[in-house]
């Protein structure tokens, strides 16, 4: 839990020197288990919308699609792939395309529609 906690503060402090006032920070854990060791996301497909009864990581917005994204693990690496959502999804500010594997690295900010999230290998 620590390695989580730690990235949280991290996040919170930058906000704050950026001028973000009071950040809100969503997370999000990609496993049932909501994490082990401090470490998230063991199950090998994760996906992100808001409909309750389809995704694994539910994200209440109105700008998010019911089923919006997917995150899946193979040979180690976390693959995030926009499942032609609405209002799409982007890495480090550049959108990619539906159905486009990006592999996701340490730190990347992802945004699922208006939902902004930093990825934790």
């Amino acid at each position: 839990m620590e390695n989580i906690l730690e990235s949280i503060q991290l996040v919170d402090t930058t906000l704050k020197q950026a001028g973000y006032e009071n950040p809100l920070i969503g997370v999000a854990a990609l496993n049932p288990h909501g994490g082990e060791g401090g470490l998230c996301g063991q199950e090998e497909l994760t996906v992100i919308g808001k409909m309750e009864t389809a995704a694994d990581a539910v994200i209440d917005l109105p700008t998010v699609s019911r089923i919006h994204a997917k995150i899946r693990k193979r040979d180690g690496e976390y693959y995030l792939t926009d499942l032609n959502s609405r209002n799409g999804t982007s890495v480090n500010g550049k959108m990619i395309k539906s159905s486009e594997e990006y592999c996701l690295q340490d730190q990347d900010e992802v945004d699922f529609a208006q939902a902004r999230y930093v990825f934790l290998k």
